[in-house]
């Protein structure tokens, strides 16, 4: 029997909030200071990043399943491969 897998649907919203949270955080006016956008850069990248270390507006729309899990995490559970190397 094969594995189940997450919600493809929920788990493209957590994957594309912790991997593109600049963007976002653009579009929905969130201001990040030149520090806290690095430590989130160095989290994202190192695959470490989780809903909590997001800023308010875009925790109050990550999925609430994959909550407290980081971005790693969440790739395996929705058996997604890393975009970009």
């Amino acid at each position: 029997m094969a594995p189940v897998t997450a919600d493809p649907v929920k788990c493209n919203k957590a994957i594309k909030l912790l991997e593109q949270f600049e963007r976002l955080a653009k579009k929905y006016g969130i201001k990040l200071s030149p520090k806290r956008l690095k430590e989130l850069k160095d989290l994202r990248d190192a695959g470490k990043i989780k809903s909590s270390d997001l800023p308010a507006k875009l925790r109050s729309i990550f999925p609430d399943e994959f909550a407290g899990m980081t971005l790693d995490t969440i790739r395996d559970k929705c058996a997604k491969k890393r975009k970009g190397g």
